[in-house]
């Protein structure tokens, strides 16, 4: 009891992202022991995901289709996109990256629901360690009401990090 839910898709990202990137070509500017990561999901069919793609600001640095290997027996029932929003030194830092980004989507008038997709923002914070030994987010009445506005679920993970 007490200990918080790390999810999936956002362990994924975050490992991904810091410890296999090397392998990849991509540069990661911070060891893993100091993230405050923001990501977004979107998921759907391939014609739907398509024009929310388009519609998304950015690069995806992960993608799937239907039938992709998820592990030696699972496989992908959707197609979907993996974007990174924010990695910061700091919650304060990641919540006004968040509040950018959500204001972009909005002046946009993206809604993933009206595109016919689901989108999950996942934030993953690290705590435990002498730089950050706990944390907490606020979300002002404004972020809480671009994300609806945007048709954003939210996803909140804080895992524990630190020297062995």
């Amino acid at each position: 009891m007490g200990r918080l839910k790390l999810g999936w898709r956002s362990f994924f990202a975050i490992i991904a992202k810091h410890l296999y990137a090397p392998y990849y070509g991509v540069s990661c500017n911070k060891e893993i022991q100091h993230l405050n990561l923001a990501t977004l999901t979107i998921r759907g069919s391939k014609e739907e995901l398509e024009i929310a793609k388009s519609k998304i600001p950015l690069t995806p640095y992960r993608s799937w289709s239907l039938g992709d290997a998820i592990t030696n027996s699972k496989t992908y029932d959707d197609f979907g996109y993996e974007y990174e929003i924010a990695d910061t030194d700091t919650p304060a830092g990641l919540t006004q990256k968040i509040e950018a980004f959500l204001n972009q989507l909005h002046e946009q008038s993206i809604n993933f629901n009206k595109l016919g997709v689901s989108a999950e923002l996942s934030l993953g914070i690290g705590v435990g360690d002498e730089v950050q030994y706990i944390a907490s987010h606020q979300f002002s009445l404004n972020i809480i009401e671009l994300l609806v506005k945007t048709g954003l679920s939210l996803e909140y993970s804080a895992y524990p990090v630190g020297e062995e």
